[in-house]
């Protein structure tokens, strides 16, 4: 891809991701979706954690989508407090103390590589716990803010141009969370109709 294509996928992620932001934002503020705690707040850590690794591995139009979920992230997190889906659970407290504890590591080595591989992994398991919780309440979840983050993420994925692992990993993490999501929300919602307010 030339740089100009590079720009309008890196610029495009970007802004889709906010976007996105708007319907779910506006359907947490109504009671409708109710993000996961535990989630939010570890995409919001790894975004931030995961934007200083990639600008230190060389991306570029990348860049975007990482500084956007960021924002996205740390909007939905402070949301979560008072809007987010049950109670605060031992799973929860692990997953976030796993979080700070791969935060540190990625710090203690230094080497970007190390930083996103493990931005990555902590991401899947922070994915894991909303996948989780779509299963038994997948109207807790806004399709089409997760339609339009999707189409986002991919664009992010395109962003990178030239393939390096510590640059592409991050948004292709995002664009698999983001589709496993969207395939989980549209295959569950016919077949729940009581969902729990807890799990």
């Amino acid at each position: 891809m030339t740089e100009t294509q590079l720009a309008i996928a890196g610029i495009s992620s970007g802004l889709l991701n906010l976007i996105a932001t708007v319907p779910y934002i506006l359907d947490v503020l109504r009671g409708n979706t109710k993000p996961e705690r535990a989630t939010w707040w570890m995409w919001f850590i790894l975004s931030v954690v995961g934007f200083f690794a990639q600008l230190a591995a060389g991306a570029h139009w990348s860049l975007v989508l990482s500084a956007t979920s960021s924002i996205v992230g740390g909007i939905t997190a402070l949301l979560s407090i008072k809007y987010g889906f049950g109670r605060f659970h031992r799973r929860d407290g692990a997953a976030l103390f796993i979080t700070g504890l791969g935060v540190m590591l990625s710090f203690v080595y230094r080497d970007p590589l190390i930083a996103v591989v493990t931005v990555v992994l902590i991401d899947a398991l922070g994915g894991g716990l909303t996948l989780y919780k779509t299963w038994y309440a997948p109207y807790t979840e806004n399709l089409l803010a997760w339609q339009i983050s999707t189409v986002g993420t991919l664009c992010g994925v395109l962003a990178v141009g030239k393939y390096h692992p510590a640059i592409f990993l991050s948004p292709l993490s995002n664009f698999l969370i983001n589709v496993m999501m969207l395939v989980l929300i549209l295959y569950r919602r016919p077949r729940v109709r009581v969902q729990p307010t807890d799990i």
